[in-house]
């Protein structure tokens, strides 16, 4: 399944127009005639499926963003660097991401304040990350995610290498 993420504004925009469109054809089938009924049999369908979009952006305030990204992003120094701090639980730490590992994968949970990202790229750099996991999480950042999901199933990140099983990327090659 593939994730889009788009800026609360720009659905607040789209779901603006939509309901002026509800309104007119509204307006059209009850007050003028302008509008064949027969014609719009899914209006109902339509103006519920508006009405749900809107009650679910009232709670987006509440909702964090998640990024799902492949594993197959990651070269194996990368998992083991995962592996090692979920079983150190070095995790959590200021200067690090809390990382925890699921069925499929890792889920990193990421503060969304750039400047701890930064720094937190810093030290994962300095701890033998490789590209690719640096290159997620700068894609999670960009996308202000609360968690990045590494998950065996999930979709490629577009711009980010992937890997052939036993792979490494050096800085240099991506």
């Amino acid at each position: 399944m593939t994730h889009v993420t788009i800026k609360k504004s720009i659905l607040e925009v789209l779901l603006e127009m939509a309901n002026s469109h509800i309104e007119e054809i509204r307006s059209g089938l009850d007050d003028c005639g302008l509008y064949d009924p027969s014609e719009n049999a899914d209006f109902p369908t339509k103006e519920a499926a508006v009405a749900d979009a809107q009650k679910a952006l009232k709670g987006v305030d509440g909702l964090r963003v998640m990024v799902d990204a492949s594993t197959g992003h990651l070269s194996d120094s990368d998992k083991c660097l995962l592996d090692r701090m979920v079983r150190d639980d070095r995790s959590g730490l200021p200067s690090l991401p809390r990382v925890v590992a699921h069925e499929y994968g890792w889920c990193i949970f990421l503060t969304g304040e750039s400047e701890v990202l930064e720094s937190q790229v810093d030290t994962l750099r300095s701890e033998g990350a490789g590209e690719g996991l640096l290159q997620l999480l700068a894609a999670g950042g960009r996308a202000g995610a609360y968690v990045l999901n590494l998950d065996a199933d999930a979709e490629a990140i577009p711009g980010v290498a992937l890997l052939e099983i036993g792979e490494e990327v050096k800085a240099d090659e991506v």
